[in-house]
């Protein structure tokens, strides 16, 4: 076989230069690129006027509106599904999103998915009806009917207890613990909160077991659990907890005057009436502390951080990728861990997620 040439070698040598070069400039350039994309895809939401609420997920937002339809905002090309669905969607009354799903109740108490037929894990959701409310995560569906029954898929992920028996619940919470970021080892945790001030827990499971069994308490009227704890908060202010204490995220023991709980994996956090904080446990990415924090009305706690809006309508977030030091005159918002969406008093919305999401 003939040798190549000097030439040749030279021109192949500056071929694989550039295009190493080239590569690097793009991984470089790839957080802002992103960036631009989606801030662009955000002002879909700009010029909206009547929305009632707001949904956060990772890659999107969506905006329920006054007439019962839904705007949205995001990375179309992450999520798996075709966002311009939900623009054909109406009477819509409730809103639930997951990573790759968007749910709506509708008036009547039927639902509609995202999910087309092809792909549907969750198919036994056409068939409900008279539902409420609805939770969907990456593996289940779950719903509350207007008599306080609970309904849930089943063909997908199978949960340690008969949700199916649960009756007299009022609120379900359900959330995702994850393992090396794959959804392949992970848990779904559901609590619910019954009429009589007591709780149910289950599980899905796919490689991971919570560490805690269905307490024993009364007097509840909120619950939050993942795979390593659960919190409930009580009718004269208290906290109790269940499970892992491995970072003191169950060290609730004393406080009281609580209006609203939350948690993640590895701490509690708290909103007393006085507009103060506490919290319990360990986040080595906060970067300030919030029980400093005052005049708070509502928080939203992530695996990492805590976003919170103030009683003055203006916000705080321990995450220093998200901007939300100008808001104003907010009246809602939610958090999806990496992005968060507000509803101002007007009905517009403003909106900021981490550059760095992938």
């Amino acid at each position: 076989m003939k040798k190549p040439s000097k030439k040749t070698i030279k021109i192949i040598g500056i071929i694989v230069s550039i295009t190493a070069v080239v590569t690097i400039v793009i991984l470089l350039l790839f957080p802002q690129i992103m960036y631009l994309l989606s801030t662009q895809q955000f002002k879909n939401l700009s010029d909206e006027t009547n929305i009632v609420d707001v949904y956060a997920s990772r890659y999107y937002f969506v905006a329920l509106r006054d007439d019962g339809t839904l705007a949205y905002a995001g990375r179309d090309f992450t999520i798996g599904f075709d966002p311009n669905e939900i623009n054909e969607w109406q009477d819509i009354s409730d809103v639930c999103v997951c990573f790759a799903r968007i749910v709506g109740v509708k008036n009547d108490g039927t639902l509609i998915s995202t999910a087309t037929s092809d792909r549907d894990v969750f198919y036994e959701y056409r068939q409900w009806t008279n539902v409420k409310s609805v939770e969907t995560c990456l593996y289940s569906m779950t719903a509350i009917t207007k008599d306080n029954k609970v309904l849930t898929t089943n063909n997908y992920i199978k949960y340690n207890e008969d949700i199916d028996d649960w009756d007299g619940t009022t609120k379900i919470n359900e959330k995702v613990s994850m393992l090396a970021g794959t959804g392949s080892n992970s848990l779904e945790a559901l609590v619910g909160i019954n009429e009589d001030g007591t709780v149910n827990t289950a599980y899905g499971i796919v490689t991971m077991t919570p560490e805690y069994t269905n307490p024993d308490w009364d007097n509840i009227v909120d619950a939050k659990g993942y795979s390593s704890h659960i919190i409930g908060l009580t009718t004269d202010g208290t906290v109790v907890a269940s499970g892992s204490n491995e970072y003191g995220q169950c060290d609730v023991e004393d406080w009281d005057d609580v209006i609203q709980i939350d948690c993640s994996p590895t701490y509690t956090a708290a909103v007393k009436s006085d507009g103060t904080m506490l919290f319990a446990g360990e986040s080595a990415y906060m970067n300030s502390d919030v029980t400093k924090w005052s005049n708070v009305k509502k928080i939203i706690a992530g695996e990492y951080h805590i976003v919170a809006l103030l009683n003055d309508g203006t916000m705080l977030t321990t995450d220093s990728s998200l901007d939300v030091s100008g808001w104003t005159n907010i009246v809602d918002f939610d958090y999806s861990g990496y992005s968060v969406i507000a509803l101002k008093d007007d009905g517009s919305v403003v909106c900021d997620f981490d550059v760095n999401w992938d």
